[in-house]
């Protein structure tokens, strides 16, 4: 397995959570900023730290990211959001001194607005791949199947007398109320669009989506049901455990 898609991923989040300037507060990172020679401007930042014993090194200049996992090098490309991250915690801890500290607190500012801009970017893709999803179901007449697909991955929360269904992807998030027939994608910054079913696709018909939320739910509420049965038999019994449990927990009920 390629090792620096696993630090690719750990990179990203810590960027959604805005916590990449821990890696600048090991003592044992090396850590150096790139100017250019004959202006000064910054370039970029080289990191060097390790992870679990894998040494992770970063060049933000030339966007580059080398992983040596036991002598096994793994070569990737660094997100711009994690770019822009990395790039605006080496500015912000950087010693100027000796240098124009109004320069490097543009720089700061502007690597702000940089990562804000790739984060609405980034968003407003997954708007409108859910516009699309939504549409791709109109169209397919309101496929069974392809609905609980699309729905199988929110966290269902059951209301009085509606539904809210979250999903969480990094920053983003992806909100539908069945009382108002409404998706909103949203993330931490400025990004906030709303997807009105009744308004926003003519004719669309929600009561095959509930229909679906329903069983979706059930599904989950038997299986955790029938693990939670499974587990107490197996410790009230241990004697007679046969290695098989009462259901099969590989099941993917939002697939049967």
């Amino acid at each position: 397995m390629d090792k620096s898609k696993g630090i690719e991923n750990k990179l990203g989040k810590l960027a959604d959570e805005n916590k990449i300037q821990g890696l600048f507060l090991d003592e044992e990172s090396i850590v150096s900023i790139i100017l250019d020679l004959e202006t000064i401007e910054y370039k970029g930042v080289y990191l060097k730290y390790s992870d679990d014993g894998t040494v992770v090194e970063i060049n933000t200049a030339i966007s580059s990211l080398k992983v040596n996992d036991n002598g096994q090098i793994h070569r990737g490309k660094l997100d711009d959001i994690v770019r822009a991250s990395i790039d605006k915690a080496a500015i912000s801890k950087f010693n100027i001194n000796k240098l124009d500290e109004d320069y490097f607190k543009e720089v700061e500012e502007s690597l702000d607005e940089k990562i804000i801009k790739l984060n609405y970017i980034k968003t407003e893709k997954i708007y409108y791949e859910v516009e699309e999803a939504l549409k791709e179901i109109d169209e397919s007449d309101y496929d069974y199947d392809l609905i609980k697909e699309k729905l199988k991955k929110f966290d269902i929360k059951e209301k009085s007398n509606h539904y809210i269904l979250e999903r969480y992807m990094g920053i983003n998030k992806i909100k539908y109320n069945t009382s108002k027939s409404k998706f909103t994608i949203k993330n931490n910054y400025d990004f906030k669009e709303k997807i009105n079913l009744n308004d926003n696709i003519d004719g669309f018909d929600e009561t095959r989506f509930i229909e679906a939320i329903k069983e979706i739910k059930h599904k989950r509420e038997y299986h955790k049901a029938r693990l939670e049965l499974d587990d107490g038999i197996d410790e009230d019994y241990p004697s007679y455990a046969t290695g098989t449990g009462l259901i099969d927990k590989e099941l993917d009920l939002d697939n049967d």
